[in-house]
C-alpha cells in the first residue's frame, strides 16, 4: 500500500505523523541557529567598526600633526635662510 500522501491526510493527522516532529524540530534548530549566527556577525560587524574608527581617529590625529608641521615648513626655511647667512657673514 506505501505511504499515505498529504491529500488523504488530515491537517491533524499530518501533525501527529514522526516526520512531522522531526520537521518541525529541524525548522526551530535552523531558525535558532540563524539568530546565533546574525548576532555573531552583529557582534563582529561592531567590533571591526570600532577598530576602524579607532584607525580613522589616529590618522586624523596624523594628518593634523602634518598640516600643523606644513604650515610651519614656509617660517621654518626663512629660519634656515636667516641663520645659514648670518654663519657665513663674517
Amino acid at each position: 500500500m506505501g505511504w499515505p500522501t498529504q491529500a488523504t491526510l488530515s491537517e491533524e493527522q499530518l501533525r501527529s505523523q514522526p516526520e512531522y516532529g522531526v520537521a518541525y524540530e529541524l525548522e526551530m534548530w535552523k531558525q535558532a541557529e540563524m539568530a546565533k549566527w546574525r548576532a555573531e556577525i552583529r557582534s563582529r560587524e561592531l567590533e571591526r567598526m570600532s577598530m576602524l574608527e579607532g584607525e580613522w581617529r589616529r590618522r586624523e590625529k596624523l594628518r593634523d600633526t602634518y598640516d600643523t608641521h606644513t604650515d610651519l615648513t614656509p617660517h621654518l626655511q626663512r629660519v634656515c635662510r636667516f641663520a645659514g647667512t648670518r654663519e657665513s657673514s663674517p
